[in-house]
């Protein structure tokens, strides 16, 4: 797994070549912490976008890579920069229709997979250094 820094869709395109080529990959999956990446452009609130176009754009441009996948964990947690997410299920259901859309999963915060969940997302905030507020 890696994770850049915030950065333009050229350097990033250049670090994603980097690591294909290095270490022989054939499959990328982009990890989203919401669902603003499921977004068109044309909806009401559309959170983050250029964090997440910045990282499609720059995957969408390489070659070589066969299977590219986006994930979309925590539905609901970019409500706070505007998403509308009765519009992020209409895209859902456009990917479901096109045969793009793979499925979805949930973890109960009551389960034990939840809790572990919940643990990791608070060690990683803890051990992350605080970026200025967007």
């Amino acid at each position: 797994m890696y994770a850049f820094p915030q950065t333009g869709v050229r350097p990033l395109r250049a670090a994603y070549r980097a690591l294909i080529e290095r270490h022989d990959i054939d499959a990328v999956v982009l990890v989203d912490g919401g669902t603003d990446i499921l977004l068109r452009g044309d909806e009401a609130g559309l959170g983050t976008p250029e964090e997440d176009l910045t990282s499609v754009a720059a995957l969408a441009a390489l070659g070589g890579v066969p299977d590219r996948f986006v994930v979309s964990v925590g539905f609901g947690v970019d409500a706070h920069h505007g998403v509308n997410h009765v519009q992020v299920l209409e895209n859902i259901a456009a990917l479901e229709r096109d045969g793009a859309y793979l499925g979805a999963f949930s973890i109960p915060r009551a389960t034990r997979e939840g809790a572990l969940y919940l643990d990791a997302v608070a060690h990683a905030q803890e051990h992350t250094p605080i970026t200025p507020a967007s």
